[in-house]
């Protein structure tokens, strides 16, 4: 996610695993609606547990319901980040 648009970028596999049209970008809300109510506030504070340590990479296990099913899903991203090591 660019934490100042608060869009997703993804690989047209990322969007079809989870049940979307490959797309250049979506808002973060949406791949909220979609992710399992019971996971998001883990998959939140991991997030946020990666960028207060340093990393470059984040990974998550978490499940979305896309078309009345539940399935698992493990994510990775990457972390970019300023000349001054903030995230962007």
């Amino acid at each position: 996610m660019e934490i100042k648009t608060g869009l997703v970028r993804g690989t047209p596999q990322y969007f079809r695993i989870m049940g979307l049209e490959p797309r250049d970008a979506l808002p973060i809300e949406e791949v909220r609606k979609i992710r399992h109510p019971d996971d998001g506030e883990s998959v939140i504070r991991g997030y946020g547990a990666t960028i207060a340590s340093g990393a470059n990479t984040y990974d998550s296990e978490y499940r979305i319901v896309r078309n009345g099913e539940t399935r698992w899903i493990f994510g990775r991203g990457r972390v970019v980040r300023d000349p001054a090591g903030k995230p962007i």
